[in-house]
Order: structure tokens, then sequence, then C-alpha cells
């Protein structure tokens, strides 16, 4: 629903510029909130790992829904820095606007004042500055999720960004070296704050007590899944009937855990709501990603690398939500931001799919 009203609205590229700075604002916000939490809660550093699912309690529920709308950002705020311009001027007309319409300026026609080269290029500065400062706190809150799928999903974006997005081999180089020293600092951090109580390191390993809920549990819990898509394929167990037909006739006897969801998300949706559903959800995605994919490979102006960076988003999303899910689980959770990131971000590539400059525009109107 969602995606069809980004359709209907048909923004240009100024303002999917300004949707991605809308949606990455959004997620610091909530990791500010957070951070801020947490610092009442911990008392050493190990805290952050045992304490984990504390994190985005109040904001997002879960933690790993946190680590996929983390995850999405990571793209946007990637075109924001490489390209603040439009966003700048876009502030900058803002401000000029607001100052007129307080009386300031403008005295002889009333209008709202140009910004000058010099304000344009502090706006400018100022975008980009912004981008990196949340860009650099995204990884942050992504560490201190300890969550898996995030980790593998921000390493699989960081190497797809390092490859695709800079137009130089020396800026590849330096892209290939950031990832490097992030992956690094991800690790030193798994060894501060590592907990003999809860070390997630172990989760990795399929034979310890983590990994066989976090890795056999999880595997054990699709295949349920995938058995309920085939024995029920039209209309599958119903919405938010995973848990109940999982803990009942799907039941596994391995299972150390009777997990309320599939941890997968395209076999949760073929077993809740049939295997057509799941069909035609699987191939949006797909197509949104070729779509994405052709339009940054048409050209490498504005239009391409917005295309890449919602295509690379939604790339990200669907990594964590093969590795971990998605929240169609719980009906009580009423702040289901994961799957409204999801429209959000099928929407923008269904614009850019339909526009009708080419692709090497630079304009947004």
């Amino acid at each position: 629903m969602i995606a069809i009203l980004i359709v209907l609205l048909r923004p240009g590229l100024r303002q999917l510029l300004a949707l991605a700075a809308a949606m990455s604002v959004s997620v610091a916000l909530a990791g500010v909130v957070n951070l801020g939490r947490m610092a009442f809660l911990v008392h050493s550093a190990s805290d952050f790992e045992t304490l984990r699912g504390e994190l985005a309690r109040i904001t997002y529920y879960n933690v790993g829904l946190f680590g996929t709308v983390l995850v999405t950002v990571l793209p946007l705020l990637a075109i924001i820095i490489a390209r603040p311009s439009l966003l700048a001027g876009t502030l900058d007309r803002a401000a000029a606007t607001l100052v007129t319409m307080t009386g300031r300026t403008a005295r002889a026609r009333g209008t709202a004042a140009e910004p000058s080269a010099r304000s344009t290029t502090r706006a400018e500065t100022a975008v980009r500055v912004a981008g990196w400062a949340m860009f650099a706190f995204a990884l942050l809150m992504i560490d201190l999720t300890f969550s898996k799928s995030a980790w593998i999903a921000g390493l699989v974006l960081g190497i797809a960004m390092a490859a695709l997005m800079p137009r130089t081999w020396r800026r590849r180089a330096a892209g290939f070296g950031g990832v490097v020293l992030v992956t690094l600092a991800f690790l030193l951090t798994s060894v501060v704050t590592a907990s003999p109580s809860s070390d997630r390191a172990d989760s990795f390993d399929p034979n310890s007590t983590q990994g066989e809920i976090s890795i056999t549990g999880r595997y054990l819990a699709t295949e349920a899944a995938l058995h309920m898509a085939i024995d029920h394929p039209l209309f599958g167990v119903g919405p938010g009937q995973f848990g109940a037909e999982y803990a009942g006739p799907y039941h596994n006897a391995q299972a150390k855990e009777a997990l309320q969801s599939a941890h997968d998300m395209v076999p949760e949706v073929a077993a809740e709501y049939g295997l057509p559903l799941a069909i035609v959800f699987s191939v949006t995605v797909l197509a949104a990603l070729l779509v994405a994919w052709k339009r940054w490979r048409a050209g490498a102006g504005l239009a391409g690398l917005v295309a890449l960076g919602f295509g690379l988003s939604l790339a990200g999303f669907m990594v964590v939500a093969t590795l971990y899910g998605t929240d169609l689980y719980r009906a009580y959770r009423y702040m289901n931001t994961d799957l409204l990131y999801l429209g959000l971000i099928l929407g923008a590539i269904a614009v850019l799919a339909t526009r009708d400059e080419p692709p090497q525009a630079t304009s947004g109107d």
C-alpha cells in the first residue's frame, strides 16, 4: 500500500533524496534514544552484549528489527554523501523561504531570496558532514545490536557500495579499505564486550547452546514453514498462525525452542498466506532489483545513483529478512517500521522505473 502511494505521488529525484534523508534521520533519532537508554542500563562493556535485547525495546521493540532498518539506510546515506547538492539546495531554499516569510528579507517584492553560492556551499558541506556522522552512527548501532543478520548484511552492502558507487579505482580501493577497517572494529568490539554468560561469537557455531537456537532452530523453523506451504498451498495456515502450528502438528523434536516465526520472510509468507502471495512478493522484489540495476547501468547520473542506492537498500533488507525474518508474526507490535521501509523502497524504485527523463538527468524536478 505504501509503495502504491509513493507511485501515485510520483516524486522527483529531489523528493526521493528527501525521502532517503527522512528515513535515515528517523533511524538515527531512534538510535540516539536507544543508546541513551542503554547508558542507564549498562555498567560494563560486556553489558552491551548481555543486555542486547534491550537496545531497541522502546523504539522498534526487537533488536533484530532495529538492525534491519539500520542496514537499509546505509546505501541511502551513501547517495546523500556522494551527491549532497540537491538536498542542500532544497534545504537552502526552504531556509530562504522561511526567512522571507518572517519578513527579514526580500524587501522589494516579498519573494524568497535566492540562496547565494556561498550559502549553498555551506549547505552542501553541512549535508555531507551530517551524512557521514549518521553513517558512522548507524555502523556503531549495527555493531551494538550483535545481530548476525545485520552484521552479514552490513558487510555485503559495504562491499557492494565500495565496488559500485565510486567512479575511480582509487576511491574504490579507499572504500574496500574502509570495509576492512570497519570489520576489524566490529571484531574488536566483540572481544571487548565478550561476556562468559552470553558470548555472541558462540551463536555462529550450530553446535553451541546459542547456535543451536540461532542457526539450527531457525533452519528447522524454515523447514516447517515450507511443509506448511506445501500442505496449505493456496491460503497458508493463516496470518500469525505459524507459531501455533509449529508448536503443534509441525513441531520438530530436534527444536530446542518453539519459535513464533520461520525467521525467513519468503517461507513465512508462503506458510501463513499461501504460495501465490509468496510468489508475487518474490517476483516483485526480483523485478525491483533488476530495475534498479538496469537504471544504474544505463547512466552514471543522479537518477542512476539514486536507483543504485535504493536497490542496495532493498538487497540489504532482503539479506536480513532471509537470515532473520520480518515483523509479521506478533500483532501487538504496531510499529512495523521494517515493512514500512520495504514499501517506501519498492515505491521509490517503481517511480524511478517509470520516470520519463533520461537516466543521466541531474534535475530533481
